[in-house]
C-alpha cells in the first residue's frame, strides 16, 4: 500500500506543474488568438512580392506580435516553407516550390530511364537516394528552418546534374546498341552545335 501511495504522490508531483503550465498556456492563447500562421500571413501580405528579406522573420516578429511578448521576443518561424513565404514573398515561395518540384521531376526521369536500361542502374539508385533526401527535407523543413542550408541546394543541384548525365549516358548507350545505317550517318543536323 505504501508503494501505491508513493507512486501516486510522485505522479501528482510531476503532473501538477505540467497542468499549471498547460493552463497558463491556454490562457495566453485565449488572450492572443492570433496564431503564428496568422502572424506569418500578415508578414507575407505586408510585402507580397519580395517579402521582408532574407532571415528577416525573427527581426520582424515583434512588430507583428499582438501578445505583448508573451511568447518571447524575436521568435522563429519553425518551418522552411513558412519562412520562405514570409522572407521572400509569394513570388519567391512559388519559385522555391517550382525548384523543389523540378528536382523531384529530374530524379523521376532518371529512375524511369534506369528502369528501361540496365546500363543506367547506378544512376537510378542515385536518383532514389536524392529523392529520399528531398523527402527528408520536406518533412524536416515543415518543422525546422533550413531553407538556406547549403546541403538542400547541393541536393537540388545534384539531382539536376544527375538527370543531365543520365540522359547523355542513355544517348551514348542507344547509339552503340543500334548503329546508324550509312545513309543516316552521313546526314548532319544543321542545328547541332
Amino acid at each position: 500500500l505504501d508503494a501505491v501511495y508513493y507512486h501516486d504522490a510522485r505522479r501528482q508531483a510531476v503532473r501538477a506543474p505540467l497542468q499549471q503550465w498547460l493552463q497558463e498556456y491556454a490562457a495566453r492563447l485565449r488572450a492572443d488568438p492570433l496564431t503564428a500562421e496568422a502572424r506569418l500571413a500578415k508578414m507575407a501580405a505586408a510585402n507580397p512580392i519580395l517579402g521582408g528579406g532574407f532571415n528577416s522573420y525573427n527581426n520582424a516578429y515583434d512588430a507583428y506580435d499582438t501578445s505583448g511578448g508573451a511568447y518571447g521576443p524575436r521568435r522563429s518561424v519553425h518551418s522552411s516553407f513558412f519562412g520562405v513565404l514570409a522572407e521572400i514573398g509569394y513570388a519567391g515561395f512559388a519559385l522555391y516550390i517550382v525548384i523543389i518540384f523540378c528536382a523531384f521531376h529530374a530524379c523521376g526521369q532518371v529512375r524511369r530511364l534506369a528502369f528501361r536500361n540496365e546500363a543506367l542502374s547506378d544512376f537510378g539508385k542515385s536518383a532514389i537516394a536524392l529523392e529520399a533526401s528531398l523527402i527528408a527535407f520536406g518533412v524536416g523543413g515543415s518543422f525546422v528552418i533550413f531553407q538556406y542550408n547549403e546541403m538542400l541546394w547541393h541536393i537540388i543541384g545534384l539531382s539536376i546534374v544527375l538527370r543531365r548525365l543520365a540522359v547523355q549516358q542513355a544517348k551514348d548507350v542507344l547509339s552503340t546498341e543500334r548503329p546508324l545505317r550509312p545513309a543516316q550517318a552521313q546526314l548532319k543536323n544543321p542545328f547541332a552545335a
